[in-house]
This record gives structure tokens, sequence and C-alpha cells, in this order.
């Protein structure tokens, strides 16, 4: 989890930083000399206006999380730790397709399971995602 978080850190916050670099300061002035305080600036624009870019980040590290194989390879080895208990879907797919006794049919299954899983999961985020996704003109 801490390899994880360090690794996508960094283009999490490059991701924001651009969502944050295309909200016009209009918006924020305006609410300012309307009377809102930090709080209901960040609330009622700042928030709404990064959804697309927090769904994209969420998104991606689904994505991700599914593809996890080189740190729990390189961290517990290709049999997944003590009772596989670091075992991923990814290592599975390795040990099963990769191994000193390749099964070549069970690994080729894991990858379509392993490809179905994320397309599903994809689509299903983003058909949640797109209701309520606020834009600028």
């Amino acid at each position: 989890m801490l390899y994880t978080t360090w690794k996508s850190a960094g283009f999490s916050v490059v991701l924001f930083m651009a969502g944050l670099g295309n909200i016009p300061p209009d918006l924020r002035e305006a609410a300012r000399v309307d009377g809102a305080n930090s709080w209901q600036v960040l609330r009622q624009i700042t928030w709404p206006l990064l959804k697309p870019i927090t769904l994209v980040v969420l998104l991606l590290g689904t994505i991700e999380a599914f593809k996890m194989f080189q740190p729990a390879f390189l961290l517990v080895g290709p049999v997944g730790g003590a009772g596989n208990a670091a075992n991923t879907l990814g290592l599975y797919l390795f040990s099963e397709g990769f191994s000193t006794d390749p099964h070549d049919g069970r690994g080729a299954a894991i990858s379509v399971v392993l490809f179905a899983l994320v397309f599903i999961i994809s689509i299903v985020q983003l058909r949640i995602s797109r209701r309520g996704v606020e834009t600028v003109d």
C-alpha cells in the first residue's frame, strides 16, 4: 500500500494541479465578492469543477490496482508469500502462465478474466461518474 501511494502520488498531484489551473479565477473571485468563505468556495466551486479529474485519478488507480504485479513479485516472490497472503491476480497469472510447469491455457484464461473484470469495472465507474459532472463554459 505504501509503495502504490508513493508511486501514484506524483502523477495524481500533477493531474490535480492541471485541473486547478483550468478553473477560472473569476469564479472564486465572484464567490468571495458574494461573501463566500474559503470552505464554501472549495465545496461549491473548486471541488465540483475538479470532479472529472478526480474520476480520472480514481479510474486509473483502479486499473493500476488490478495490474499489481511488480511490487508483489519483488517483495514476496512468485509464490505470493506465506500462505499466499500477498497473492494478486497479476501474480497468480504469472505463476500459472510462466512458472517452471506452465499451464498456458489457465494463464490465458486468467488474463481474459482480468481484462473483462477491469473493463466492466471501468465502464461502471465511467457511467456512475457521468452523472453530475459540471463544466466551465
